[in-house]
């Protein structure tokens, strides 16, 4: 079996993304809710909360207020933000 497609790679990065997020339990957030994983590194500006915690949704109110200059890509094992938990059942 080819390991390319007809698509090109951005194609299987969108389908591999789109089985994970299935995978997960969060069909709904596929689209515009859900955002790449990401994280800050500056608690002393955003608080406490953010300490150990990364926002996977765009809709977040905790993670609308990290700035994009301030954010860092990926979990960086920590646990995923409540508010984040809570835009999944609403």
């Amino acid at each position: 079996m080819s390991t390319t497609s007809p698509l090109g790679t951005a194609y299987l990065t969108n389908r591999v993304r789109k089985c994970l997020v299935l995978a997960y339990g969060a069909d709904r957030a596929i689209g515009d809710q859900m955002a790449k994983p990401y994280h800050t590194v500056l608690f002393e500006l955003y608080g406490e909360h953010h300490r150990n915690v990364y926002h996977d949704k765009k809709k977040c109110p905790a993670g609308k207020r990290i700035k994009p200059k301030h954010r860092r890509k990926g979990a960086d094992h920590r646990e995923r933000c409540k508010q984040c938990i809570d835009r999944d059942k609403s």
